[in-house]
C-alpha cells in the first residue's frame, strides 16, 4: 500500500511542478532535474510492477485490479489536482 501512496503523491507533486513550471522561466534543465530526476526517482514504477506480478502470482486477481486501478486513477486524479493548484497558487 505504501507504493500506491508514494506514486499518487508523486503524481500530485509532478502535476504541481508542471503547472508552476509553465508560469516560470525555467529551461529544460529544471524539467529534467525536478520532473524526471527528483520526482521520477521518488515514484517507483519498478516496485509497482513487482507488486502487480506478486499479486497475480499469488492468485489475488481482485486485489491486483484494485491496486492497479488505485495507482492509475489516483495518480491521474491527483496530477490534475496538482496542476490546478499549481496554476492558482502564486
Amino acid at each position: 500500500m505504501s507504493v500506491v501512496v508514494v506514486n499518487v503523491l508523486g503524481s500530485f507533486l509532478l502535476g504541481l511542478f508542471l503547472a508552476r513550471r509553465e508560469r516560470a522561466t525555467g529551461g529544460a534543465t529544471s524539467l529534467q532535474f525536478w520532473g524526471i530526476g527528483v520526482l521520477g526517482s521518488f515514484t517507483t514504477f519498478s516496485a509497482f510492477s513487482t507488486d502487480v506480478v506478486e499479486l497475480l502470482a499469488a492468485g489475488r486477481v481482485l486485489a491486483c485490479v484494485g491496486y492497479v486501478s488505485m495507482s492509475l486513477l489516483g495518480g491521474l486524479a491527483l496530477a490534475r489536482v496538482g496542476r490546478r493548484i499549481g496554476g492558482v497558487v502564486r
